[in-house]
């Protein structure tokens, strides 16, 4: 068999053999990695909330503490 012969062997409807037979396999791990993304998201490690940063004029613990300093007698500068 020649080269050629063997080329015009393994094509179907224009494509390689090999190629039509990838797709199936590509599509399902592409399908798996799908389904664990998924399951990772549901089941994985749980994280704690954050506590989101507020500026000083925004945080009612450093107001409370500048009403206690305000409110200090014999403690002028």
């Amino acid at each position: 068999m020649t080269g050629s012969q063997a080329s015009r062997d393994a094509t179907t409807l224009g494509g390689d053999v090999e190629e039509v037979a990838a797709v199936p396999y590509l599509m399902a791990a592409i399908g798996v990695a799908g389904v664990a993304a998924l399951l990772w998201k549901a089941l994985g490690p749980q994280r704690p909330p954050v506590r989101s940063v507020l500026a000083p004029d925004d945080d009612p613990e450093f107001i409370r503490g500048l009403n206690r300093k305000r409110q200090q007698p014999g403690d002028e500068g």
